[in-house]
């Protein structure tokens, strides 16, 4: 298996926070032939709208690793201090 990372702000997402055309067929692509891919933010926790449209269910690392949000379920997995 292959897992795949990325960062979302200022490298999936644009400066007004949303994904371009060619970012979310190279993500469909990926979701459909490459492997799972966690997305880890650094920023101040929120579910990153951009992402609710492309159909994202593995857990989001965010706040620096301090939480793991779980788009799936809409609710916080685990919190680390």
């Amino acid at each position: 298996m292959t897992l795949v990372v990325f960062d979302l702000d200022g490298t999936l997402l644009d400066k007004t926070s949303k994904i371009s055309g060619y970012t979310a067929d190279t993500l469909a692509l990926m979701r459909a032939s490459v492997s799972p891919t966690p997305w880890p933010r650094g920023g101040r926790f929120r579910q990153p709208p951009p992402l609710r449209d492309h159909y994202f269910t593995l857990p989001m690392i965010l706040k620096n690793g301090a939480i793991i949000w779980s788009p799936a379920e809409s609710a916080i997995a685990t919190i680390i201090y």
